[in-house]
């Protein structure tokens, strides 16, 4: 039977994201001060992160269990973005892979449905082959035509714009991946549920 890695559920997703929406944007997007410091410390006490490591883009575990990555280059600072791995389901043999296609649909409503009850309904949802599929606002935000065409990822998409005049809000994708060798019999695959949070060009600058 395929196995999930994470051992969160669609509703660890919701808490995750009613927690995000309570945030000061300008103040995360900032980014924490370098590691081992007091400062350092506030910066991540301040809504419960428990910081895990002291190199590379910094990770920390949040009060409702999460693990949130906050990108930025491996400098801290400034934050560029936010992920938060949903769901991860895997086959431990070539056999399974079939199980795991069938519970992609079943795990992306119910993921997707826990986001738009704390987000509202997306902007835009669908899979990797509907044609009025959007195209990135910025080229780091999700793949390009060319490259969903050639691997079909993200599988399943949706995201949320920020709010209208509120441009410190963060760009919220949710999606989900499939790996190649799922759509085989030779090797063991997988499906992922990844949220994603961007600072949108028009949040540029805006840093405390």
């Amino acid at each position: 039977m395929p196995t999930e890695r994470t051992g969160r559920t669609p509703q660890d997703l919701a808490a995750e994201l009613a927690g995000l929406m309570t945030v000061d944007w300008p103040w995360v997007w900032s980014g924490p001060p370098q590691g081992g410091s007091p400062a350092f410390r506030e910066w991540c006490e301040r809504y419960g992160w428990a910081p895990q490591n002291a190199e590379g883009d910094l990770r920390v575990l949040t009060g409702t269990g999460g693990r949130l990555t906050f990108g930025s280059g491996g400098r801290w600072n400034p934050v560029t973005d936010i992920d938060y791995v949903a769901r991860d389901l895997a086959a431990v043999s070539a056999t399974e892979n079939e199980q795991v296609i069938a519970a992609t649909a079943e795990d992306w409503t119910q993921h997707l449905n826990a986001a738009a009850g704390v987000l509202g309904a997306p902007s835009w949802s669908g899979t990797w082959d509907a044609p009025d599929f959007p195209e990135p606002p910025h080229e780091r935000y999700w793949p390009s035509r060319d490259f969903r065409s050639k691997t079909r990822r993200p599988y399943r998409f949706a995201y949320w714009a920020p709010a209208t005049g509120r441009p410190e809000q963060p760009l919220v994708v949710l999606d989900q991946s499939v790996s190649f060798p799922t759509w085989t019999e030779t090797a063991p695959g997988g499906s992922m549920i990844w949220l994603k949070l961007f600072r949108t060009a028009e949040g540029e600058g805006m840093h405390r």
